[in-house]
């Protein structure tokens, strides 16, 4: 019974956390590793590419390979099934990984500290402003947040009530905190 409650645990999680992550964005630093092949083959793939403004990165043996708007993991999936379409490795195994201090989310108005703070995957509004020090005494209820240049507005008063509004932050996104009418 506890293996069945661990393995269910474990899978909600896993499910948490890959449904949380933001895709990839035109220039993103990713890293990229081989393995599956002789180690030599591997060094030669494998290796630190910018997605370029197309959303594309160029790899060894592929070419360019389009990258931006996938999830990390549909983007290995891609480049391991062309490696084998093209028959160059029979059996590759792809890691991505974003490189640390890539991707930000801007917190600014009626917070204690102002400025860029790092994306994580599991950040929403509320956590983005509490990671900016929280709001200061001239906060007011509203906060709008930017993306993609589309605006939405929030109270925190609705937030704080129901979590479930709270939305997570996707990375490039700006955070306003208003001021309080006094």
């Amino acid at each position: 019974m506890k293996t069945i409650l661990f393995a269910f645990t474990f899978l909600f999680m896993l499910g948490r956390t890959l449904s949380a992550e933001a895709p990839l964005r035109k220039g993103d630093v990713i890293e990229i590793r081989l393995a599956g092949v002789d180690p030599i083959y591997a060094a030669e793939f494998q290796g630190t590419y910018t997605i370029d403004d197309d959303g594309n990165v160029n790899l060894p043996h592929i070419g360019l390979t389009l990258v931006a708007g996938s999830l990390v993991n549909k983007a290995q999936a891609s480049m391991e099934q062309k490696l084998k379409d093209k028959k160059i490795y029979s059996n590759p195994t792809i890691t991505v990984q974003i490189q640390q201090g890539q991707r930000f989310v801007n917190v600014s108005g009626y917070v204690r500290a102002p400025g860029r703070i790092p994306y994580q995957n599991d950040m929403s509004i509320l956590g983005a402003i509490n990671a900016a020090g929280g709001r200061n005494e001239f906060a007011g209820d509203r906060i709008i947040l930017t993306r993609e240049g589309k605006q939405e507005k929030f109270s925190f008063k609705a937030l704080s009530k129901e979590p479930a509004k709270d939305l997570k932050v996707q990375p490039g996104d700006s955070i306003e905190q208003k001021q309080g009418i006094f």
